[in-house]
C-alpha cells in the first residue's frame, strides 16, 4: 500500500516544490481539450526545498470533469547524474512508477483521517469524487517527511517528472503534467564529485 508520507511526496512533486531556481511546470497532454485536470500556477518556498523540511505551497489545480472511477497514474521521474538524464526505477512504490487506482490510494490515505487542514481551509478535496471546479492553495504549509534509507539518495538532485493520468477503463491518457526543479538535502555535500557520484 502506498503510505501517506509516499502521498505527500507524490503531491508536492506534481506541484513542483522541488526546486531552487525556477521551476518548469507545463501542459503536456496530446489533447488539451479533452484534459481531465491541469496544475495552471505553482509556487512554493523556500528555495531550494530541504528533505526533510517545511514548505509553503501556493497554487491551482482546475478540474475540467468531476474525478470519478479509476484513474491509473503513470509516474516517470528522471535524476540528472553527471552527464546524463537517467530514470529513477520504482522502489517502495516511489518513482517511476504506474498506480492502477489514484481514487483508491487517495481513499486508503484519508478515508479514516480526513483531509489534511491545509487542504481543508482551502475546500480542496482530497478523495474521489472530485468534484469539477478550480481549488486553490494559498502559503499552505506542510511538512515533507525523512525519506526511508533505502531512498535517501533521491533526497537530493536535479529532477524531471512527468505526471500522466489514464483513464482505467479505456486507457486513455486524460491529462499529463511535466515538471523541471531541484530538490535540496540540508546535509549533502556539494561540488563536482558529488554530482558525479551522488
Amino acid at each position: 500500500m502506498v503510505s501517506s508520507g509516499h502521498i505527500v511526496v507524490l503531491v508536492l512533486s506534481v506541484v513542483g516544490c522541488w526546486s531552487k531556481t525556477d521551476f518548469v511546470l507545463r501542459d503536456c497532454a496530446s489533447s488539451p481539450s479533452t484534459e481531465l485536470l491541469t496544475v495552471p500556477t505553482a509556487r512554493v518556498s523556500p528555495y531550494p526545498v530541504g528533505i526533510p523540511g517545511d514548505i509553503a505551497v501556493t497554487g491551482n489545480l482546475r478540474v475540467n470533469r468531476p474525478v470519478t472511477g479509476t484513474l491509473k497514474i503513470d509516474l516517470q521521474v528522471e535524476r540528472y547524474v553527471g552527464f546524463f538524464w537517467l530514470t529513477v526505477p520504482c522502489i517502495s512504490e516511489v518513482g517511476s512508477c504506474t498506480y492502477d487506482d489514484g481514487c483508491k490510494i487517495l481513499s486508503d490515505n484519508f478515508n479514516a483521517t480526513g483531509c489534511p487542514p491545509q487542504l481543508k481551509a482551502g475546500n480542496f478535496p482530497c478523495m474521489c469524487p472530485i468534484p469539477a471546479g478550480t481549488y486553490s492553495l494559498a502559503d499552505s504549509h506542510f511538512t515533507i517527511p525523512e525519506l526511508p534509507a533505502i531512498l535517501s539518495w533521491l533526497a537530493e538532485g536535479d529532477y524531471r517528472v512527468t505526471v500522466k493520468l489514464l483513464d482505467g477503463a479505456s486507457g486513455q491518457q486524460v491529462a499529463c503534467q511535466h515538471l523541471e526543479g531541484t530538490i535540496a538535502d540540508p546535509d549533502a555535500c556539494s561540488g563536482f564529485l558529488c554530482s558525479v557520484f551522488g
